[in-house]
């Protein structure tokens, strides 16, 4: 998996409100500073790819930044160039599952998660983002089986419990989803207190 993706996680929570409409009369598009940070990184990246094609972290760089600003079929061009550039680049699979997922490709999500857990059997993110595209899928057992798995190799990140409590809770098992809001609070997921505030209470 690419270690600085991990690192870009914020900043890629940060885009998701990063471009916003204003309110005004004609509705015009808003783009935040931090939008046009990603957009300006895209085009370094870009010139740096038109110096060297076979520079494989320039077309990662640019996938994780055209997946920030909304541009899933480009970062999916760039991770399948990148991967049949390096082939020992396979977290590019994550980045071609997020992409496929965007793009409502959910069998491609799927196979791309897959290959990635194949390939690192201990990645639990690999995990959790299947099992999450197996939610939209209305593939519950399949999608809890693997935030199960997730929670099994990393018992301590917040987040997979939130969003296991999602699933839950769509499952209508409301004391279990609230088990889990609670589990993802006491390990730091604060945004889990709005799920227990709407449906534990």
């Amino acid at each position: 998996m690419r270690t600085f993706l991990l690192i870009l996680l914020p900043l890629i929570l940060l885009s998701v409100i990063s471009c916003k409409k204003r309110p005004s009369d004609n509705n015009t598009l808003y783009v935040s500073p931090a939008t046009a940070h990603f957009k300006a990184i895209e085009q370094d990246d870009t010139r740096v790819i038109n110096q060297n094609p076979k520079m494989v972290d320039a077309y990662i760089s640019r996938s994780i930044n055209r997946s920030i600003l909304g541009d899933y079929k480009g970062a999916l061009m760039d991770d399948e160039y990148a991967l049949k550039l390096d082939p020992k680049k396979t977290g590019c699979y994550f980045g071609i599952g997020q992409d496929k997922e965007a793009l409502k490709d959910y069998p491609g999500a799927i196979a791309a998660f897959t290959k990635l857990i194949s390939i690192h059997s201990n990645n639990d993110l690999g995990y959790s983002y299947r099992a999450g595209v197996y939610q939209k899928m209305h593939n519950y057992k399949a999608a809890l089986n693997d935030y199960n798995h997730a929670i099994t190799i990393n018992p301590d990140y917040g987040e997979t419990y939130k969003w296991k409590g999602e699933l839950e809770l769509e499952m209508k098992n409301r004391s279990e989803a609230c088990s889990d809001f609670n589990k993802a609070l006491k390990l730091g997921d604060k945004s889990a207190e709005f799920d227990i505030k709407n449906n534990c209470n």
